[in-house]
């Protein structure tokens, strides 16, 4: 199995580099011929992933960016296959010593021979295994097999609660003969069954019989108990297709495209409350796997299915998709779908993210209201303390909103109340290299220039600053204005003038608003501090941003100290292959995501230009 898991990750892993994307020009419509692989997918299905399944709707750009990026996949899978082998070997040293250590305190000859012998056979292994990866999928980039952008075609999806993935893939792909040959090389324990003109590998693990089926265009995996495996697997690798597939009936894809305009077909579902109702109402389904487990419609009362169906329907499905896909643009969402009610409480949880940096290397904010968590809690907790819950299973939930109740009574400080958010930009690093790598460097000459703001949301900017002034008092005596005004630190602020520091702070400025205090290092002028505090920022839990080109200069800096002679072998080699890693995957120029509530639900909304 773990020979097996080789070939899994690097699917995965191909899977990931191709994620759904999409263009704006193609409205919510109906194609007149859907694509084969939907022919394969119940139309009812659960879980649903689709990507590259109309590639036509993929910009010209795009297809091309992301089919260089494979060089970035090479290099994940080179460098993820080196660790590995690292990692194996330093095992097998330890291994080797421990056992010699034991031999020796039994007073028993150490058996070096074999054990080295051993260590030798692993190494072969090792080798044998990159050399393998080499010649199907780092040399062509992974077309040999018929991973290919534009091309390949993927589905995630289930058959009854069994999941299957099946790609479609590239023209002219050698998979078969790459199976065969892995099969051969490696002695992996697979058994060969043909069923209707489709290969099937099946593999033993445990109590789980593992499928891997090709017919030529497809590879699908796929997987059940192995005691009802043959009553299953016509269906789960497709030599039988589900009546009504997505091919005939896309009123699941068209739906979600419609609730959060998404404009092509590659899309994410994951219906948790239909995956529960399998298991809360077992006679209405006839599931395979629900029988397996001995799951019988009386387990539960007819108060507990409909009490724990409505708590799961208050956030019953997970989507995701793209709202726009250009030339240059990948605009997407994953949204945890809440009811109305729901996702208009939990937006009361969101403080405030002032504005920061926009162009910054990296950036980074978070917010949270905690006066409005609290009213939040005092809200549910008090309407289940009302109105408990009957079901027996719940019953746990109804005893800790009582406590809940009791804690949620004492009062929040105003200090903590007052803060809502913050927001952290690191604009540019810049190490003195050579002072760095000196044997014994000093640490006040290696930060040759550093920029970067900070921006604090409050309530009330007054209350906080005379709350600091009574507890460091350096500060008091400090005339700290409230109308945005540019502030010079350098000189003003006793606890750092005249300090030994290890950067310059001669750029070093405070702007304080009414709502808003921002620092700023670094950036001469102040880097329009005084602008940016006036702005309010935006409402949400989470911003992230990134400059590809500042993220890189940032990130080299970093990779840079691999060359420190103080620095842990262990640290170094970290360090290097997260180098390799990290810059070979730079395909955009600026990323964008903030995370929040919205009127649909918890949405991640992400903004890629390349």
């Amino acid at each position: 199995m773990k020979k097996l898991m080789i070939l899994v990750m690097t699917m995965s892993l191909v899977a990931c580099s191709d994620d759904p994307k999409e263009t704006p020009a193609k409205a919510v419509t109906q194609a007149a011929a859907q694509p084969d692989i939907l022919s394969y997918i119940p139309a009812d299905t659960p879980l649903l992933l689709v990507s590259g399944i109309n590639p036509d709707q993929y910009p010209d750009r795009y297809q091309e960016v992301m089919q260089s990026n494979m060089d970035g996949a090479v290099k994940y899978l080179e460098v993820f296959m080196k660790q590995a082998m690292k990692t194996a070997e330093k095992k097998q040293a330890e291994l080797a010593e421990a056992l010699a250590e034991t031999l020796e305190s039994e007073g028993m000859p150490e058996d070096v021979e074999s054990i080295t012998i051993d260590s030798t056979d692993q190494n072969e292994m090792a080798t044998k295994a990159m050399s393998f990866l080499d010649k199907w999928l780092i040399q062509d980039k992974f077309n040999k097999v018929g991973l290919k952008v534009g091309e390949t075609q993927i589905a995630v999806y289930m058959v009854d609660l069994f999941p299957v993935v099946r790609i479609k893939l590239s023209a002219g792909n050698q998979m078969e003969a790459m199976l065969t040959e892995a099969q051969q090389e490696f002695d992996l324990p697979m058994t060969m069954t043909e069923v209707s003109g489709i290969k099937v590998r099946e593999i033993a693990a445990e109590k789980i019989t593992v499928l891997l089926a090709t017919d030529g265009e497809y590879l699908t995996i796929s997987g059940a108990p192995a005691v009802i495996k043959d009553q299953l697997i016509n269906q789960l690798i497709g030599a039988e297709k589900p009546a009504t597939t997505l091919a005939n009936d896309r009123s699941l894809m068209d739906q979600v495209k419609q609730a959060h305009g998404y404009t092509n077909d590659d899309l994410m579902v994951v219906d948790f409350q239909t995956l529960a109702d399998h298991f809360i109402n077992p006679a209405k389904h006839n599931s395979a796997l629900v029988n397996f487990l001995q799951i019988e419609d009386n387990m539960l009362s007819a108060v507990c299915k409909a009490e724990i169906t409505a708590l799961i329907g208050h956030a019953p499905r997970m989507v995701a998709g793209n709202k726009q896909l250009t030339n240059d643009t990948i605009h997407g969402t994953f949204v945890w779908e809440m009811d109305a009610a729901l996702a208009a409480d939990m937006a009361t949880l969101a403080g405030r993210i002032p504005h920061g940096n926009a162009d910054a290397a990296f950036a980074f904010g978070m917010s949270f209201d905690l006066m409005g968590a609290k009213d939040v809690a005092v809200k549910y907790a008090n309407d289940l303390v009302a109105s408990p819950y009957a079901c027996e299973h719940l019953a746990p939930l109804n005893q800790q909103a009582a406590e809940m109740q009791a804690k949620l009574s004492q009062p929040i400080p105003p200090f903590v109340g007052n803060f809502k958010g913050f927001n952290l930009s690191l604009d540019e690093l810049k190490l003195n290299l050579e002072n760095a790598n000196l044997a014994n460097p000093d640490p006040n000459e290696m930060i040759e220039s550093l920029k970067t703001q900070i921006f604090l949301a409050v309530d009330e900017t007054e209350a906080l600053m005379g709350m600091a002034q009574m507890m460091v008092p350096q500060l008091q005596g400090m005339e700290l204005k409230t109308d945005g005004s540019l502030i010079t630190l350098a000189d003003k602020v006793p606890m750092i003038s005249g300090k030994d520091v290890p950067f310059d702070i001669s750029h070093l400025y405070a702007a304080i608003s009414a709502d808003t205090i921002g620092l700023s290092l670094g950036h001469e002028g102040g880097g329009e501090l005084s602008e940016k505090v006036q702005d309010s920022g935006k409402q949400a839990l989470i911003a992230m941003s990134a400059s590809a080109e500042g993220y890189r200069q940032l990130m080299e800096q970093v990779f840079a100290m691999a060359d420190m002679p103080n620095m842990p072998q262990s640290v170094k080699e970290e360090l290097q292959m997260q180098k390799e890693l990290t810059l070979s995957m730079l395909y955009w120029t600026h990323q964008d995501v903030s995370m929040g509530f919205s009127d649909q639900g918890f949405e991640t909304d992400f903004v890629i230009k390349y």
